[in-house]
């Protein structure tokens, strides 16, 4: 009945097998850094998607960058079930390139915002100095849009659980399963 939760045991058995600092994100995704473990990041992303695979019959995407951010941009366009790596000196080019709505963050009020100002790419917002982010947007706002536009994110990977962060969700078909949940 819960085998979506057997998946996910599953997914952070392979992950911590073959890397000891993984910070969960939700119950299919996580950071892993491989830094010190590693010199071929993309080699272990394939045999742990393999892994994946195998284990679960779930495809996965990986994306394989220098930081959190770029690590995530690039999961995004792996998927699906792709791998997707963004080289140290490739950043620049393949940031100018990317469209604001790809970074993590930019809600549909901020979105808005921007277009109002004509910037829809990175390479556009790339123009505005850090001061004027934060005269438009607020320092803390502007900060993350000078930042990410750049290819630039200083957070580091935590050792996150994922009992902390997974929830399941199921969902009754049946007046008879909204019972068995929720008796009389």
């Amino acid at each position: 009945m819960f085998s979506g939760l057997e998946v996910a045991d599953q997914f952070y058995d392979i992950l911590h097998k073959h890397c000891g600092r993984v910070q969960a994100v939700s119950c299919d995704e996580a950071f892993l850094d491989v830094t010190d473990i590693d010199p071929d990041p993309e080699m272990i992303a394939s045999i742990i998607r393999q892994e994946i695979m195998q284990m679960t019959r779930c495809t996965s995407s990986a994306g394989i960058a220098e930081n959190l951010l770029l690590a995530r941009i690039a999961t995004r366009s792996a998927k699906p079930n792709g791998q997707v790596s963004i080289a140290s000196q490739k950043v620049d080019d393949y940031m100018k390139n990317l469209s604001i709505c790809a970074l993590p963050g930019i809600g549909r009020t901020l979105q808005h915002k921007l277009k109002a100002q004509n910037i829809s790419t990175c390479s556009q917002l790339q123009l505005f100095s850090k001061e004027k982010l934060h005269k438009d947007f607020g320092i803390q706002t502007g900060d993350k849009l000078w930042n990410y536009c750049r290819g630039i994110d200083n957070r580091m990977v935590e050792d996150v659980q994922v009992e902390k962060i997974c929830i399941y969700i199921y969902t009754q078909d049946t007046s008879k399963d909204v019972e068995y949940f929720y008796p009389r």
